[in-house]
């Protein structure tokens, strides 16, 4: 059974996720993949200063235990902060791959599965942005199929209307 890492006065704790749809498998793509077994591969190299955690963190502190989630949220912020773009937390990450997979032509329902959600409602009201260029992409499809089916209308009076 999956579980989640959660701190609660201090102290962390593993307990299942909040709901059924939150235990599910995350494919990932080719480039993601590589980049967490090199991860993986430099924990082995320097094993005798890491110690990988047996429960199959991917992150975890120089002892091996889980990293608490407030370190995790930290480390980010201090990225963010070290690379000069806009403030963003963690958690909008999740809205950002959201948006992005819409942006990719990704249907509403893969969306909705890969971030857990029990209804494609609240992905698309909460979770989705609309990007300019997407909403520029889609304004040119829909005039050309307009523009697509006027040209193909018979006109007028032909032996065809």
């Amino acid at each position: 059974m999956a579980e989640q890492t959660i701190c609660v006065a201090g102290h962390v704790h593993r307990m299942p996720p909040k709901s059924l749809t939150s235990q599910r498998t995350i494919v990932l793509d080719d480039a993601t993949a590589a980049v967490l077994q090199y991860h993986r591969d430099r924990q082995d190299q320097e094993s005798f200063t890491w110690r990988h955690d047996s429960q199959g963190h991917v992150f975890t502190c120089i002892a091996g235990q889980p990293m608490r989630p407030s370190t995790m949220s930290h480390q980010f912020l201090k990225a963010i902060r070290a690379s000069g773009l806009p403030p963003v937390r963690l958690h909008d990450l999740r809205h950002c791959a959201a948006t992005m997979a819409f942006a990719a032509n990704a249907d509403l329902k893969y969306v909705q599965e890969r971030l857990g959600h029990s209804s494609p409602v609240t992905t698309a009201k909460i979770y989705i942005s609309v990007l300019a260029d997407v909403n520029n992409r889609q304004a040119q499809a829909t005039a050309r199929m307009l523009l697509d089916a006027a040209s193909r209308r018979p006109e007028p009076g032909s032996a065809q209307a």
